[in-house]
């Protein structure tokens, strides 16, 4: 199957073309998409969940995971971004994803909805992430977005910079929770560990 783009008329623009998960001989980095590379969105890329132990810096993506960085040419409530067109120099370009999560989990759900007893993609990598945020908000109430964001992306397994495929890492849950609870006095839990005093 051959696919050729050719401009007809018009402004020249970025263009995204989905081939669902087919490949291209000749693509660009930023796959992610929609509203897991909005702005304001926590975009979570997915990686496989180890078996016995921790994930570590070196556990690699699944190969559906998209990757970034994403250019954005309008704001959220429609306004073009600047006037520099619709190419390269124009709008903004966001780091996205922001950070890795565990998807390929047993899961209940997925057992009684497809017979299946694993859970995988973003969409099982992105609730995860959540879980992690919800818990951090459970041992300090009063975080903002912009304090569960700071803290979800210092705190994971590898700290690196950001990079276009695995965002600021694969997040680490107990030193989310762990820094999250610091000056709260809060005693969390996480489901399926033994119970951790945080101080």
């Amino acid at each position: 199957v051959y696919i050729a783009v050719v401009k007809y008329s018009g402004e020249g623009r970025y263009l995204r073309i989905d081939t669902a998960r087919g490949r291209l001989q000749y693509a660009t980095a930023g796959s992610t998409y929609g509203h897991n590379a909005a702005d304001r969105a926590f975009s979570v890329a997915a990686a496989a969940a180890p078996t016995g132990r921790a994930f570590t810096s070196t556990d690699s993506l699944e190969s559906y995971s998209s990757d970034g960085p994403r250019k954005v040419f309008f704001n959220h409530n429609g306004v073009k971004i600047g006037a520099s067109g619709y190419l390269s120099t124009g709008g903004v370009t966001l780091n996205k994803p922001d950070i890795t999560a565990a998807d390929a989990t047993l899961s209940r759900w997925t057992a009684l909805a497809y017979g299946e007893s694993s859970f995988g993609g973003t969409s099982a990598a992105a609730p995860h992430a959540a879980a992690v945020a919800a818990l951090m908000l459970e041992a300090n109430p009063s975080l903002t977005r912009d304090e569960v964001f700071s803290i979800l992306t210092t705190t994971t397994f590898s700290k690196p910079s950001w990079n276009r495929n695995k965002g600021y890492g694969i997040i680490d849950a107990y030193a989310a929770v762990e820094a999250a609870q610091e000056n709260s006095g809060a005693t969390p839990t996480i489901p399926g560990a033994p119970s951790v005093s945080i101080s």
